[in-house]
């Protein structure tokens, strides 16, 4: 029995030597460190639920499948009409909320008894809006101020309403907004950050264009004539505007980051820079060309208006210019929206989404 046993034994033996060992390739090494190098930039608990749920996610291509075949990624901005809606009425209101203590103090004034109204304000020479002004200085210097207040209280509604915007188009599946409104408001302190942190830049990069502007004009108007001086301070202009357009993408590829990855301000800030260094000409073309399609949306609404003769009487012509407007406005919404897609898209990384933040079956698509 004792040498059946030994036998076994180094039959065993034998086969376990024979058997091919699996040593590590080199692509597992690689996902290794890109595992690695990818949850190097988050903070501690956004590291730990995207450890966490890569554990319970199987892969469809780049991105992950989350939960009953749910695939967590962007989609397109006309897929979440609830959520368009959402942003233009917000837009929309509080346009018509920061107006409307200039309009009541213009109201008031001279030119409210006037039959043809607040038109007199455009007349040529500008008598009309001189005069409104000189009359009605206080009463203008009031409703500016308090214009400006609504301005600063509807920016932070309008940066709400871009989360709840952002995490309904990064989110596959069937969404319900009540689920993006309590996202949106857990992740606001963070947008609230990113959106400072661009202005503070903004301020910072104008401020030193404006003072090199002031010593470059200066120094040309002793070297050149007028017209040539001109033309050179505008083309340093126009350079200088590069650093304000690269903030801009920062800023949005780091609100991107906020919402679908579910990062710290300055985690996010830094897969954002990340994502810029990768793939700069990428990520402006993506911003330029949604600005130039939305500025020729804007300039065909205005030329269409412009034929319908706004100086004739009828509330027709007034309604359809005002449709000409909304429509272009929408259309520059829809554009934003991919734009939004593109940053969303930037920050996934081919990583889950943090838990909470994957769209589940069987609830309401805004």
């Amino acid at each position: 029995m004792t040498a059946l046993t030994e036998r076994d034994d180094a039959r065993g033996a034998e086969t376990a030597r024979a058997a091919p060992r699996h040593e590590p390739s080199a692509a597992s090494d690689v996902g290794a460190a890109a595992a690695r190098d990818d949850v190097s930039w988050m903070s501690d608990a956004g590291a730990a639920d995207t450890l966490r749920d890569a554990g319970s996610a199987h892969w469809d291509g780049e991105r992950p499948v989350l939960g009953r075949g749910v695939v967590s990624g962007a989609v397109s901005p006309l897929r979440r009409p609830g959520a368009l809606v959402l942003v233009y009425l917000g837009r929309l209101i509080g346009g018509w909320v920061i107006a409307a203590p200039l309009v009541a103090a213009i109201a008031s004034s001279s030119v409210g008894q006037l039959p043809q109204g607040d038109a007199a304000l455009f007349e040529p020479g500008g008598e009309r809006l001189l005069q409104v002004l000189h009359q009605g200085g206080l009463a203008l210097t009031a409703a500016a101020r308090e214009s400006a207040a609504l301005t600063l209280l509807f920016s932070a509604l309008g940066v709400y309403l871009h989360g709840v915007w952002l995490f309904c188009l990064g989110h596959a599946g069937r969404l319900g907004l009540p689920r993006a409104l309590a996202a949106a408001a857990t992740a606001l302190p963070r947008l609230l950050g990113s959106s400072a942190v661009g202005l503070v830049g903004a301020a910072l990069v104008i401020a030193l264009g404006a003072g090199c502007d002031r010593a470059l004009a200066g120094y040309l108007a002793l070297r050149f004539d007028e017209q040539r001086a001109d033309l050179i301070r505008l083309a340093v202009i126009v350079v200088w505007l590069a650093p304000l357009f690269l903030l801009g993408l920062l800023t949005a590829l780091t609100r991107a980051a906020i919402v679908q990855r579910g990062l710290g301000l300055f985690a996010a800030l830094k897969l954002a820079a990340r994502s810029l260094r990768a793939r700069p000409v990428a990520h402006g073309v993506a911003r330029a060309s949604a600005l130039v399609w939305s500025a020729a949306a804007m300039g065909l609404a205005a030329l269409l208006v412009g034929e319908l003769a706004l100086e004739r009487p009828g509330a027709l012509r007034v309604a359809a210019a005002w449709g000409l407007h909304q429509a272009a406005v929408l259309v520059t919404l829809l554009l934003h929206g991919g734009w939004l897609r593109h940053t969303l898209n930037a920050v996934s990384g081919g990583a889950p989404a943090p838990h909470g933040h994957a769209s589940q079956q069987g609830e309401g698509s805004p």
